[in-house]
């Protein structure tokens, strides 16, 4: 063999990556049309076709195009628009592709922060670019990552193994695969990762506890881990350590619907009150918001709201109650409870304005008409306040606070025995309300 004819280490580079690139459908999603048009003409250049090659600047349109053609390899901007992220579209590639081997993932990153994330998704993001990038180095990275899926280093080749054990339920073997692992690699989280989850799956979960932590000795952030230690606490029910852990995840990785009503729900359990507002920015920026997430978004800001007004902060309650108008669109049963709430603290001025919120074709119902009586009967005589009250109850008006103001004002003009009537009505409907109504009367 002449001197000429040996390959360099850079053409084997590209030849192996040329082989694995060879017929595979590549997407490219980047919001800027120069830093696709790079990553495409390099592709061409290390041997792909245009004929493989689609280009989107949104998320949307890419994740429409991934429902009939899912790529082989995704390369996606980290920051798309309206708050949505290529990790979202790294979900819709996996999920219809069953995590083929073959298959490649790689994130545009704008920082060293996104770029740190990148590394925490150990496993699902198989690598990641940094901008402002070069042109050789964006070649050598492509190649190298291609390369590495291809030819997998012996710690992939060992996690592998260990995951096969843990397919057929071989407990102890696996455990000791990824002991094995951990020995090939300087930052084994990932080994720790499944060492923690076979512990569970064993149900010794001490021992899944320190694997997991020990996981995220090695990268504070890695991804699985942090899942791991969250859905072992929160099995446990220990929501304060699951809430610390759930919030660490949201604050370096992207919001999604499932995930953010989950920190809502411990926010709320844990009175993290200052920090529902950060999610509520969150929820802003998300293109998807399902039914569930908007129902968790206004029960934590009128939670957040109630806060306020038991520390008399009135105005800030009131900003918070209206941001989870406007988020539950006017839903009668939402204004219902944030002018429970705001009469329970006298102030009836501010509740009239949320109960003006109330869509007209609710305005003719029994539970509209208690609401107005409850507003208004503070401000005049006690009597006509009696007859107004009584009025609603002979149409059939059947509300809790109807029946507890009218059995108040009831016992302060002196009818004990129809108060006693009203008293026993109010508990026979709800009992639930027996020790409210007991400090009524003893009033």
């Amino acid at each position: 063999m002449t001197k000429s004819s040996v390959e360099t280490p850079g053409e084997k580079s590209q030849r192996l990556f040329k082989e694995f690139i060879k017929s595979k459908k590549i997407m490219i999603v980047d919001a800027q049309s120069f830093s696709r048009a790079t990553l495409a003409h390099t592709l061409v250049s290390l041997g792909a076709s245009m004929s493989q090659i689609t280009l989107h600047s949104k998320f949307e349109a890419a994740q429409a195009a991934m429902a009939t053609s899912v790529p082989d390899i995704l390369l996606s901007e980290f920051d798309l628009e309206k708050g949505t992220c290529g990790l979202d579209l790294l979900v819709s590639q996996r999920r219809s592709n069953k995590y083929s081997k073959d298959s490649l993932f790689i994130l545009i990153t704008g920082n060293t922060s996104q770029a740190a994330v990148a590394r925490a998704a150990e496993e699902d993001v198989d690598g990641y670019i940094l901008k402002p990038y070069t042109v050789d180095g964006l070649r050598m990275a492509l190649m190298k990552y291609a390369i590495e899926k291809a030819y997998p280093s012996p710690y992939t080749i060992k996690i592998d193994e260990g995951k096969k054990k843990i397919d057929t339920q071989e407990w102890d073997e696996a455990i000791q695969i990824f002991q094995g692992a951990a020995d090939l690699d300087p930052k084994p989280s990932l080994a720790y990762f499944y060492q923690g989850a076979v512990e569970e799956r064993k149900e010794v979960l001490e021992n899944a506890e320190i694997d997991y932590r020990k996981g995220l000795e090695y990268n504070r952030i890695h991804y699985k881990c942090l899942v791991g230690l969250f859905d072992l606490f929160t099995a446990q029910n220990r929501t304060k350590e699951a809430y610390d852990i759930v919030r660490q995840i949201s604050r370096y990785f992207p919001a999604n619907p499932d995930r953010l009503a989950t920190v809502l729900r411990l926010a709320v359990i844990n009175e993290a009150y200052d920090d529902i507002e950060n999610y509520y920015q969150l929820f802003k920026k998300l293109d998807r918001r399902d039914e569930k997430l908007v129902r968790y978004v206004c029960a934590a800001l009128v939670v957040c709201g109630k806060h306020y007004l038991r520390k008399r902060v009135v105005s800030r309650a009131i900003e918070l109650f209206d941001k989870a108008k406007i988020t539950g669109m006017r839903n009668p049963r939402l204004l219902k409870e944030i002018i429970l709430s705001l009469l329970s603290y006298d102030q009836a001025d501010k509740a009239g304005l949320f109960l003006a919120d109330y869509p007209p074709e609710y305005q003719g119902t029994p539970e509209f008409a208690a609401l107005r009586y409850a507003i208004q009967e503070k401000n005049i005589p006690i009597g006509e306040s009696l007859s107004q009250g009584r009025a609603l109850i002979s149409r059939g008006v059947s509300e809790y606070v109807l029946y507890a103001i009218l059995i108040k004002r009831t016992l302060q003009a002196g009818f004990i025995d129809h108060a006693d009537a009203l008293l026993a009505k109010a508990l026979q409907q709800w009992p639930e309300k027996a020790e409210e109504l007991r400090k009524i009367t003893a009033e």
